[in-house]
């Protein structure tokens, strides 16, 4: 399987969530940046809330890669389903289950225990239908929707796809940011929307302008520019709070995050321009090696038992000051997202990839 596997889109894949793990981390952190109400009309607090647009990023990467390697599959999209939900249900009702069983341990704070509650049982068995995990829930959807988008993508011409992703595209950004009421923002047409994007590059990327390093670098720095600017204005200016919220180019409820996106499809199309290079055997191997757990860091640290808790040892540390501050979350997060790649690779390895075999036969 490796040798038909890109290394160069595994790497980009453990960025992404990465970039994932990053956001959860500051959006949950308890700094005084964050929680100080004297602080939050403040740039240093517009610069910490637009940090969660790490997260965006990471997942449209995610959405891309996929788009990128289904662009042309038209397989019954079911075998690939079944695998995907094996993986959630593991995640989901295991630790449900280790949570019912520490709940009353000294190893769960005592504000954070929760009763076992008809809903907490549902959702803990049935994620994808009671939305466990919101990216997962809107991924297996568009799962389930990706082999019809080839069918018509197939079917359209050039200009056709175009228009039918600049409609896409209104409608879950553009018309967000101009009426913020509106509800045709969707997690299941947020991704689609990206999805119809990352096909469309597979399809016609060699007819795309040169992206050269400085265009990379004028979209990012450029985008968290507005970013940051935008939610300092509408969360000190009266009139414009009452009209959007501060997360609206961001993420969260409310949000569109259009400036994200934009920023994963440069840098995604930059990387699909760019001949492959060989990278070092051991380096590559381990790439490949690895990446496959991604999805396993997620389900681990944004399941809705677990997270709390996680959150509430990490912030046990005490907030650094001034640059300190950053290079310590840095080191924290990288430490922390080691430590949730190497359970994530030992689970899907010992335990989620013989199970799949031996329930999907080959």
């Amino acid at each position: 399987m490796n040798k038909h596997r890109d290394w160069r889109f595994e790497l980009l894949r453990i960025i992404a969530m990465f970039l994932i793990v990053a956001t959860h981390f500051y959006a949950a952190d308890n700094w005084s940046i964050h929680t100080d109400p004297n602080l939050s009309r403040t740039w240093a607090s517009a610069a910490h809330d637009s940090l969660a647009m790490f997260g965006q990023i990471g997942v449209s990467f995610f959405i891309l890669i996929s788009a990128y390697f289904l662009a042309f599959n038209k397989k019954k999209p079911i075998p690939r389903l079944i695998r995907l939900w094996i993986q959630i249900f593991i995640y989901s009702a295991g630790i449900f289950v280790i949570y019912a069983l520490l709940r009353r341990t000294p190893l769960i704070p005592t504000n954070l225990r929760e009763e076992i509650s008809p809903n907490m049982v549902l959702t803990s068995f049935f994620p994808i239908t009671f939305n466990a995990y919101w990216f997962m829930s809107a991924f297996c959807v568009l799962i389930l929707l990706a082999p019809f988008i080839t069918i018509l993508f197939d079917q359209l011409s050039k200009r056709q796809t175009l228009v039918l992703i600049s409609i896409m595209f209104w409608m879950t950004f553009v018309w967000k940011l101009l009426n913020p009421t509106n509800q045709y923002f969707t997690d299941v047409i947020y991704l689609t929307t990206i999805f119809m994007i990352g096909s469309f590059i597979r399809r016609y990327a060699s007819e795309f302008p040169k992206i050269k390093i400085w265009h990379l670098f004028i979209t990012i720095i450029l985008g968290f520019f507005v970013c940051i600017s935008c939610t300092y204005f509408i969360k000190s200016e009266a009139f414009l709070s009452e009209y959007y919220n501060a997360n609206i180019l961001t993420a969260g409820p409310g949000a569109s995050p259009i400036i994200p996106v934009i920023i994963a499809t440069v840098i995604f199309i930059r990387i699909v321009q760019r001949e492959q290079k060989q990278a070092p055997k051991l380096l590559a191997n381990f790439i490949l090696c690895v990446s496959p757990a991604t999805f396993g860091v997620y389900l681990i640290h944004e399941n809705f038992l677990f997270k709390q808790i996680l959150w509430h040892y990490i912030f046990l540390i005490p907030e650094s000051s001034g640059s300190l501050k950053i290079i310590i979350s840095i080191f924290i997060i990288i430490l922390l997202y080691a430590a949730l790649m190497t359970l994530s690779w030992i689970i899907l390895n010992f335990l989620i990839n013989p199970l799949t075999r031996k329930l999907i036969h080959r």
